[in-house]
């Protein structure tokens, strides 16, 4: 084989993949509005779409360069999958910690049971939240451990004196929310068949009530999964992504009868392109990334920062003014932390 049938050999490759990832793309597109139920194979197929997208910018730069029209193919990908780009990587600028008499500095973290990789990480958590002089906080996986007691977490914590704590059992994963400001009301509610749930708490400040959702939803479950077959890998995700789908519209039914200013938190095990993550900030919530965020967004530490699946989201009641997810490694995922200007 000649250098020039070596030459027409590979573009034809690139060609080829160039319009399977253009189909990819455009698939995946439709998967944050379609219900799982109906289309389950769409939640898969946007699992591929951070790869994707890494590898039609390559794609793009490549036939531009060689001045080909083929450069349009992987552009039209990326402009499919321009929510999703928006949504992992930050363009934004003024992302100052700055505050004022309305700001109020909100966290979430999944905290792995304050226990990650055999090593006790509770006082260094308490030491990060404090730095930020946070002054509402969301934690998933709270749990009591042998080295330290309910009580001990929440002393750790003094500087948020009010707290509604859940904690967990083997039936169910603890959660915790505390507060600078007067809790007036709280509840945890259990998602059915699951060992995952939500925490509300109506939350007193500037004499207004402001009401916070601590969620965590259905957990991918793959951890366990390891050492299985393919299939059964893949039929527990699927399973998963239908529990998650179900949590998410139970969560908006709850956010939809709420009266009050919303901040919702947490950890949705899922992407921004998901059913899951459209569901629930539906089209009157903001993404505090989306608004403040600055460079990749990602928050699931194990999978390079190439996903994000912890959020904190507001109603129009607020502003956001500062957002960063904290590479710290005290948990498989970091820790977002968020300033909000209350609007009153």
């Amino acid at each position: 084989m000649g250098l020039k049938a070596v030459k027409l050999y590979f573009r034809s490759i690139l060609c080829a993949i160039s319009l399977i990832l253009l189909a990819i793309s455009a698939i995946a597109s439709f998967a944050a509005e379609t219900e799982p139920e109906k289309a389950l194979i769409l939640q898969f197929i946007c699992l591929l779409i951070p790869i994707v997208i890494i590898v039609n910018i390559s794609l793009l730069i490549w036939w531009a360069a060689r001045k080909k029209i083929w450069f349009l193919v992987p552009l039209i990908g990326l402009l499919f999958n321009y929510k999703f780009i928006i949504a992992l990587v930050g363009f934004n600028t003024g992302n100052s910690f700055i505050l004022n008499d309305n700001s109020i500095v909100i966290a979430t973290y999944n905290v792995n049971y304050f226990f990650y990789k055999e090593d006790s990480n509770l006082t260094d958590i308490a030491k990060m939240v404090e730095n930020y002089t946070t002054d509402i906080l969301c934690l998933q996986e709270v749990q009591p451990h042998p080295l330290f007691s309910l009580d001990e977490i929440m002393s750790e914590f003094k500087s948020l004196p009010y707290s509604f704590i859940h904690k967990g059992d083997h039936n169910e994963i603890g959660m915790a929310l505390f507060s600078k400001f007067p809790i007036i009301r709280a509840q945890k509610i259990k998602f059915p068949d699951s060992g995952n749930g939500f925490i509300w708490a109506d939350i007193l400040f500037k004499g207004d009530t402001i009401r916070v959702f601590n969620n965590h939803l259905q957990t991918t479950s793959l951890s366990r999964a390891r050492g299985k077959s393919t299939e059964t890998i893949i039929k527990t995700s699927g399973e998963n992504y239908l529990k998650r789908a179900q949590q998410a519209r139970f969560v908006r039914s709850i956010i939809d009868t709420t009266l009050h200013p919303v901040i919702l938190c947490g950890d949705f095990n899922d992407t921004p392109q998901s059913y899951a993550y459209s569901t629930v900030i539906g089209r009157d919530l903001t993404d505090g990334f989306r608004a403040k965020g600055v460079g990749f967004g990602g928050t699931y530490r194990n999978t390079l920062g190439l996903v994000r699946i912890d959020y904190i989201m507001h109603s129009e009641h607020f502003r956001t003014t500062f957002y960063k997810s904290e590479p710290s490694k005290f948990s498989d995922h970091k820790a977002i932390f968020s300033v909000l200007e209350y609007r009153n």
